[in-house]
């Protein structure tokens, strides 16, 4: 098993609701990170800061003014996984 560690890296998630994107999210927060978690659902990222304390931003990356919003949202990162479909 690996031993990874983020501790003091952010890390932001595109597609964080559901599936892959969820199970990334609690990964790396096990792993140190300080999460963000992008979805386009609201109760799916309540449900998922309330499992893992992430950060959540509730957007619809298909329109590029929404991602554009949403990258501005997040901030600075270290770490993008852009998980979205």
């Amino acid at each position: 098993m690996l031993n990874i560690r983020f501790e003091g890296k952010r890390a932001l998630v595109t597609g964080a609701g559901k599936g892959i994107g969820r199970e990334i999210v609690k990964v790396l927060a096990e792993c140190g990170a300080e999460v963000t978690a992008l979805s386009r659902t609201q109760d799916d990222l309540d449900s998922l800061r309330a499992e893992t304390n992430c950060h959540i931003i509730l957007s619809d990356i298909g329109d590029a003014n929404a991602a554009r919003q949403a990258a501005e949202d997040a901030g600075a990162i270290d770490l993008l996984v852009n998980n979205a479909g």
